[in-house]
């Protein structure tokens, strides 16, 4: 190993590689790109890091990985990111001479994976006490230098929940006292209460562990913390500082896991509900309320007529409190100038054929990256409302509730999407009647020209109805005939490029018509060969339950003569044609292995 590394490495003392390791690392890694061996030992190093990225080499928060790992003594097996036993004499070589504690400990533990039998049991004293060292060295630092206060209580955290770990995993029972004799004395701590609540926390989780080693001690630990903890909440309280409330009950609740304790968890949000004024945040709270309630009443069945008339109180609220909400209304108004038509037209003309041009551009195609980015921007300006749960109905009733942050935030990444759409077919309904007066009835014969294509032989004749129908404004007719043709013409050009078996090989099916059209879409070998942008278009327009689904709609018979309007039509028909230009156009390549099973 060159000092060069050596040096990198031993003067970021901490969880984290600062920044300017990753960079150097990085810099390191191109200087000797050409050097298999010293390649090999700069990625034996990033191995045992926290949250680094170099050259596709990521590691990201090992070390709690290991805490809830069931398999704690077993190497880390990740692509790209396992510790390699052929690694282990340069491990050993750099726990003897490294001098950071924490860094020691990294080695000593990654030694103790690799190790087997008699070796293992001799070296995992040698590794407890150079964790317990590392303990000792990063709480002399927050006691005395005061300094980085978070970061060396995370890093707290994750060494003493560690060192139990190891007393746990390889039942050293001789040093059960180091651990409980630095409980007691962290205990006796005077420092930023929420930073020790964190170290706190790791701790609780593994003290029942500890109880079959010594009951006594464990029992007055625990009481110590629960006094800490119902200090704190009544502190807190008084404030009316609820989320930190919260936490400190769920840690009680781990101490004492009793009803008078967690109960206090749901009362937390009760109470925050009441020291709030807007009535939006005050139902989001009584939700969470709920939600807490009702994860006792299965827990405590002899609570749970008590637990459901509580429940009704809340919902109550969230009744009386839902009522004084003041929804605001928006809307869109969109206005499309004749002279907007006519630049368009222009432009396409300019950049060659009127009619290919209007079919190879995509602006009537939402972006999937500009949606994400524009409800990404929404959420940062209205946070409030990624919080509240949304009910989704149709006509015919409720569909879906979203509840979760993730699913709010999906469901609005589907709606902004359906707003996009809703304006492109309004603009590409003006901009078809223009190439219409443009092209008069060579636009239909080029229509129906992009039909006459070998693979689509069998279902021109419904294709070229379906056009004939929309321009006599039979839009119900129209949307009936084309919608079961567009999957088939997916089905096509995946079949013309030979990506069948591609397509079947993450399919449980074992047919290719069996496929169903949401999991065809959203195939990663059709995603190879089709635009992600129209893929997610057909999905949003046709498939999505909370949004047009008008495929679905369709299929089941439940479609209303309203949702065959003109502008879901000529969109259909617009979607349908850039799949058939797609087919007439795409490179043949040759079939790997081409029979259609």
């Amino acid at each position: 190993m060159t000092e060069e590394l050596k040096e990198i490495i031993e003067e970021d003392f901490g969880i984290y590689p600062s920044q300017e390791t990753i960079k150097k690392i990085n810099e390191l890694m191109e200087k000797h790109k050409e050097d298999t061996e010293m390649k090999e030992i700069i990625f034996a190093e990033i191995s045992l890091m926290n949250d680094i990225i170099t050259y596709g080499n990521q590691i990201s928060n090992i070390w709690k990985h290991y805490l809830k790992s069931n398999n704690f003594l077993s190497p880390l097996r990740e692509e790209n990111k396992e510790w390699k036993t052929e690694n282990i004499d340069y491990y050993k070589k750099r726990y003897a001479e490294s001098k950071s504690p924490f860094i020691k400990s990294r080695y000593a533990f990654v030694i103790l994976t690799l190790l087997k039998g008699k070796d293992r049991f001799d070296f995992s004293r040698e590794c407890f006490d150079s964790w317990m060292n590392s303990l000792d060295y990063i709480y002399k630092d927050i006691k005395f230098k005061r300094e980085d206060y978070s970061l060396n209580f995370e890093l707290l955290a994750i060494c003493v929940a560690f060192n139990i770990k190891l007393i746990i995993s390889l039942d050293m029972k001789e040093k059960v006292d180091a651990i409980i004799n630095f409980i007691k004395e962290f205990l006796k701590e005077e420092s930023n209460e929420l930073l020790r609540l964190e170290v706190l926390e790791e701790i609780s989780v593994s003290l029942k562990e500890l109880e079959k080693y010594s009951q006594k001690e464990i029992n007055e630990i625990k009481e110590s913390i629960g006094n800490f903890c119902e200090s704190q909440i009544e502190f807190y309280k008084k404030r009316n500082l609820f989320p930190t409330v919260e936490r400190y009950s769920r840690l009680l609740s781990t101490i004492k896991p009793e009803y008078n304790t967690e109960v206090i968890i749901a009362k937390s949000f009760e109470q925050d509900a009441e020291s709030k004024t807007e009535p939006l945040i005050k139902c989001h709270l009584l939700e969470s309320a709920i939600k807490e309630y009702q994860k006792l009443q299965s827990k405590y069945p002899d609570k749970k007529e008590e637990i459901t008339v509580k429940i009704e109180e809340l919902k109550l609220k969230i009744l009386e409190e839902s009522k004084k909400i003041k929804y605001k209304e928006f809307g869109y108004e969109i206005q499309i100038k004749k002279e907007d038509i006519d630049k368009r037209i222009s432009y396409y003309k300019s950049q060659g054929d009127l009619f290919e041009i209007f079919f190879k551009t995509d602006e009537f195609i939402p972006n999937i990256k500009d949606v994400m980015n524009q409800v990404g921007s929404i959420k940062k300006d209205n946070p409030l409302s990624f919080m509240i749960s949304h009910s989704v109905n149709s006509r015919f009733g409720p569909i879906v509730k979203y509840s979760t942050e993730e699913e709010i935030l999906e469901f609005k990444y589907r709606r902004h999407y359906s707003l996009g759409i809703q304006i492109s077919s309004a603009f590409l309904n003006l901009v078809w009647q223009r190439i219409e007066e443009e092209l008069k009835e060579d636009f239909y014969q080029k229509i129906s020209s992009l039909f006459e294509q070998e693979e689509l032989s069998e279902i021109k004749v419904f294709l070229i109805k379906s056009i004939s129908h929309f321009r006599n404004k039979d839009y119900i007719s129209s949307i009936h005939l084309l919608m079961p043709y567009l999957e088939e013409i997916i089905r096509t050009i995946i079949r013309k490029v030979g990506a069948t078996d591609n397509v079947l090989k993450t399919e449980k099916e074992k047919f290719f018509r069996k496929i169903e059209f949401g999991a065809l879409i959203s195939n990663e070998a059709t995603r190879a060969i089709i635009n992600d942008n129209l893929l997610e278009t057909l999905n949003i327009f046709l498939l999505s339950e909370d949004q047009f689904n008008l495929r679905n709609l369709l299929c089941h018979g439940i479609i209303s003569d309203k949702e065959c309007n003109q502008h879901n039509n000529v969109y259909l028909i617009y979607l349908t044609l850039k799949l058939v230009y797609l087919l007439k156009n795409i490179r043949e390549i040759k079939k790997e292995n081409g029979s259609e099973k």
